[in-house]
């Protein structure tokens, strides 16, 4: 089946279960060595002469890129190999809903395998508190459902990370049961929704990612926060965050690139600790 856009819903008759049963023990034994997966600091980037310079000047260990800026940097024939060796990129799928929108599954896939990309977070779906839970879950069912398919169109080519939504169990059962069906390495979470609400709600996210560690079975991911002060505060489980906090940091059109390094190292390394030694 082909799809112009993203499909509305997904019919009973596929392959995600209405009520998944899933009861296994989590496994948070990642090293800062895999490159499949990731862990500690994760700066997202994108397509514009700044982000260029600075990620290679100072190297990082893992770029986050959405699929938007993923094909800006195709179209100026710039793949994952363009990034230096000691960088690993996640590409991401969770854009605003506007662009969202405009990308069916067969278009993010095609870029995503000439991106080439270690890891992917797939077939994002706009999924709010106050829609009713059927529509709700359908989101969530249509995201799984999303997640499935890329897998087995990409293959082993390149790490699927699922992501991890809803507002109530029966919904996130959803997302750990596609985490076990494809044996996924990491969950994600998307945090960036709590900011935009203004203040600083630490306390809301530490519970919801409390929560989601009684039931997931891998370690987790959190899109939005990469304050190496607040990721401390999270659960152990949250073993890596990705934002763009770094440009604060090292401010790359105002450093040179000594100063760069120098800035990034210290917050890389501030960063990683935070995630790690929970």
């Amino acid at each position: 089946m082909e799809y112009n856009t993203r499909p509305e819903k997904i019919s009973d008759s596929g392959s995600i279960p209405g009520n998944p049963d899933i009861n296994l023990h989590m496994n948070t034994n990642l090293s800062t060595d895999n490159n499949k997966v990731p862990v500690g600091n994760v700066c997202r980037i994108e397509h514009q002469q700044a982000h260029r310079d600075f990620i290679q000047t100072t190297k990082p260990k893992w770029v986050m890129v959405d699929i938007i800026h993923a094909r800006r940097f195709l179209r100026k024939g710039r793949d994952s190999s363009w990034f230096p060796d000691e960088t690993n990129v996640v590409t991401t799928s969770t854009v605003s809903d506007e662009k969202l929108e405009l990308w069916s599954w067969e278009r993010e896939r095609d870029v995503v395998k000439e991106f080439n990309p270690n890891a992917h977070i797939p077939t994002d779906y706009a999924v709010y508190g106050d829609d009713s839970f059927s529509k709700r879950f359908d989101a969530v069912k249509n995201c799984m459902q999303g997640t499935l398919w890329m897998n087995n169109e990409i293959g082993d080519e390149v790490e699927i990370l699922p992501l991890i939504k809803g507002f109530t169990v029966e919904e996130r059962d959803l997302c750990y049961w596609v985490i076990d069906e494809i044996d996924a390495k990491m969950g994600v979470f998307y945090g960036t929704q709590y900011w935009s609400r203004g203040g600083v709600p630490l306390d809301e996210l530490k519970h919801d990612l409390s929560v989601i560690g009684d039931e997931v079975t891998v370690p987790v991911h959190i899109i939005g926060l990469l304050s190496e002060n607040y990721l401390r505060k999270m659960p152990e489980w949250v073993v890596s965050g990705s934002g763009q906090k770094w440009r604060r940091v090292v401010r790359p059109r105002e450093c040179t690139e000594d100063e760069m390094k120098q800035k990034f190292n210290d917050f890389e390394s501030a960063v990683n600790d935070a995630c790690l030694s929970k």
